[in-house]
């Protein structure tokens, strides 16, 4: 499947694999169950409008992807992971190539994810907020309609997410 340019998906491709990113998303989806789309939605939003998002607009960004990451995202990459797993009779070969195909699957999904959110939040022009505050105050108030509670340990993934972030603006001059 092709994936054609637009700014969310190029934002995501690009800040996902920077220090500590891809970790942090990685624990607030297996430890607390969010979605590591709408978790760089609340970034990249952050980072473009530099004001905090309203809650009816991430209540509308996590209505339009919901459905779609619980029946079609969310069993692709548990059939991914679950090929990590050595099946006795399967030829490692065999099982390797379809779990590269499953994978190339699921990215596909994760890309029709991004188009679904960014279509049902435009953004809107910047404001020139405190980037770090702007995208903690985003990634709180995602995690708190998405009925995770906020702990300690859930502290250190969203600060890292902020940094990055904050980083990641200064870098662009934003």
């Amino acid at each position: 499947m092709d994936h054609p340019d637009f700014p969310f998906w190029r934002f995501s491709l690009a800040f996902y694999p920077r220090p500590g990113v891809e970790q942090a998303c990685l624990a607030l989806q297996d430890g607390w169950g969010a979605d590591v789309n709408l978790l760089l939605f609340c970034c990249w939003a952050g980072i473009e409008e530099g004001r905090p998002l309203e809650a009816a607009r991430i209540e509308r960004a996590m209505a339009a992807v919901g459905e779609w990451q619980a029946q079609i995202a969310a069993p692709l990459r548990g059939v991914r992971r679950a090929m990590k797993l050595r099946r006795e009779g399967v030829p490692a070969s065999a099982a390797e190539d379809l779990r590269r195909r499953v994978t190339a699957l699921e990215l596909d999904a994760e890309y029709l994810s991004q188009t679904l959110i960014a279509a049902s939040v435009p953004l809107k022009g910047a404001a020139g907020g405190d980037v770090r505050e702007v995208v903690r105050a985003n990634l709180s108030s995602y995690l708190a309609r998405a009925g995770i509670a906020e702990d300690e340990a859930l502290g250190q993934p969203l600060l890292v997410l902020a940094d990055a972030a904050t980083a990641w603006a200064a870098s662009r001059g934003a």
